[in-house]
């Protein structure tokens, strides 16, 4: 009876974490709607960037940047570049000169700090109300000051996260899979910022009030879950605007894409350990979002172990159909990995993405426990990736 309960257990788990909180979340955001009151309004602004080695994107990204549909006068930029061995420190500089109008604060660090160490430098030299955390590669659309900003004008609002489309080349390996689930992903932020608050933001495009930011350790991995979620614990609402679109182009590389998701992994997991005031019911308003979204997840593959343990206990109790039925599926799994073309078909292809993301959560608690740099960012700079 024992082992019988834990089967069902572990489905039941499961099963909420990628079905029953997205349903959860649809009845309750529906029910009890939480609209941000979003009235058009200027303030000024400091974009941060964190760059290592970004010298081919980086002067185009900041022509990007000033050719918002925003008053220059209320917009500064604030590049730190991280130990950068390139030529991004001369790139910047010759975009200083080529655009004196521009307010443009360069940070050179001579060595490699790291993210965390970046942005927290960033932000004690920054002069706007408003801060704005993005990254070198992506594009904005000439409208994303003005929609993250007018989201402020509600009291409520603490930060903003802005929405982040893939541009999939012909040649990217994994743009299916990537679409898939960032369109998931990007349902249920939608819904828990009806709802109340999202958990984590997308790194590439998010806002908040300069009076809110909290220093973040310099060893942090998912600073676009721990920030928000400092917001969070002051009282004030983490938001999603669609209106607030970033462009970004999807991986050509699986192994790239696979040490991302590993990295962001090891981040959670590493939130989970480092910073546990986070689950305290009394102090965290948004505790059931962290729970379903982000823990949870950590735990879908334990369960799905479980699940073909117990159904080895219980194959004499009439569970055979389910254990035959596991082994298939995993064995088709892995007959997928040794031949690609299989992926051609949608569901073995959605199947295989599933799997390779729970697997993913394993290799991360792995890296965590046992792997002495796990939290090196530096050298995994280029890697990160909103996840």
């Amino acid at each position: 009876m024992i082992t019988e309960t834990l089967f069902y257990l572990f489905l039941l788990i499961i099963a909420y974490t990628y079905i029953g909180y997205p349903v959860l979340l649809l009845i309750l955001s529906r029910l009890f709607p939480s609209d941000v009151k979003k009235v058009s309004f200027v303030d000024s602004l400091s974009i941060i960037i964190s760059a290592h080695n970004e010298g081919k994107v980086i002067y185009r990204r900041l022509q990007n940047l000033y050719s918002q549909d925003y008053p220059r006068a209320q917009v500064e930029v604030i590049l730190i570049s991280d130990g950068s061995v390139d030529n991004t420190v001369s790139e910047v500089k010759r975009f200083i000169a080529d655009c004196p109008e521009y307010q443009v604060k360069l940070v050179e660090f001579e060595v490699n700090q790291g993210k965390p160490a970046a942005l927290n430098k960033a932000v004690s030299v920054a002069s706007g109300n408003v801060l704005l955390f993005t990254d070198s590669r992506q594009e904005f659309e000439a409208d994303v000051f003005a929609e993250l900003v007018s989201n402020f004008s509600d009291p409520g609002v603490g930060c903003v996260s802005g929405e982040l489309f893939f541009r999939q080349s012909a040649k990217s390996k994994i743009k299916k899979q990537m679409g898939l689930y960032w369109y998931y992903e990007k349902v249920i932020r939608k819904m828990e910022s009806k709802l109340s608050s999202v958990v984590g933001v997308t790194g590439a495009i998010y806002a908040l009030r300069k009076e809110l930011y909290e220093s973040i350790p310099e060893n942090t991995l998912t600073d676009d879950l721990l920030i928000p979620l400092k917001v969070s614990l002051q009282g004030y609402r983490v938001v999603f605007d669609g209106d607030a679109v970033a462009y970004d182009a999807v991986s050509d590389d699986e192994k790239q894409e696979w040490r991302r998701k590993i990295r962001t992994l090891t981040g959670n997991w590493q939130l989970l350990l480092d910073h546990r005031y986070l689950f305290n019911p009394f102090r965290n308003k948004i505790l059931l979002q962290l729970v379903s979204h982000k823990v949870l997840r950590l735990l879908v593959p334990f369960c799905m172990i479980g699940v073909f343990a117990c159904s080895l206990m219980l194959v004499n109790d009439g569970y055979l159909s389910f254990l035959v039925l596991q082994i298939i599926f995993y064995l088709s799994m892995i007959l997928v990995y040794f031949l690609p073309k299989l992926k051609r078909s949608k569901s073995l292809n959605f199947a295989y993405f599933f799997v390779l993301l729970n697997v993913a959560v394993l290799v991360s608690l792995l890296k965590i426990l046992f792997s002495d740099n796990a939290l090196d960012w530096g050298n995994a700079h280029k890697e990160k990736k909103d996840g």
